[in-house]
């Protein structure tokens, strides 16, 4: 007489089916890994500023990002060097979608939940830093109100207890996510 029971694959399917069911659940519907979006919220970061240094060049006026920490909120500007000081214009639009170029990191479906801890962008002949950094028509990146150049510069992201930071070289204006 055989004993009732399970075989091994039977257990093996319901380990599997109980696997994904918890993973579905641990992520939520539409909510991205906090790797994937941490990299996906540093990918927006670099493509605002690389936005703004080729629409400088472009446009052959300076254009500027604001990231501010406060509410991870990254916005491209032209720069109006006719005023003193310098004065950010916030009407850039994306070049995709036509809309002003106004992005609130946390707002994003794909990056939803990382934030901006610490923007900084050092410049020569100031003290501190600004959480706003601007390309001259040349690309190199200067500061929007002294329009001295650029020491250091960088954007640092946070999710779940994971961090990713975007780098603004100086001089070139190469934008780089180590």
């Amino acid at each position: 007489m055989r004993t009732r029971g399970f075989t091994l694959l039977e257990l093996l399917v319901v380990a599997v089916v109980l696997t994904v069911v918890a993973a579905i659940v641990a992520l939520g519907p539409g909510r991205e890994p906090p790797q994937r979006a941490l990299g996906l919220a540093a990918g927006e970061v670099a493509a605002a500023l690389r936005f703004a240094r080729s629409e400088a060049a472009r446009t052959g006026q300076p254009h500027g990002v604001r990231v501010t920490a406060a509410d991870s909120r990254l916005r491209v500007y032209r720069l109006d060097t006719a005023a003193s000081p310098p004065t950010e214009l916030f009407d850039v639009r994306h070049a995709v979608d036509k809309r002003l170029y106004d992005v609130v990191l946390d707002a994003l479906p794909h990056a939803g939940g990382a934030s901006v801890t610490l923007s900084s962008f050092a410049f020569s002949g100031s003290a501190g830093s600004l959480e706003s950094v601007a390309f001259d028509t040349t690309g190199a990146p200067v500061s929007p109100v002294t329009l001295q150049e650029l020491t250091t510069g960088h954007v640092d992201l946070q999710r779940d207890g994971l961090t990713r930071s975007v780098v603004l070289a100086p001089a070139t204006g190469r934008v780089t996510l180590p």
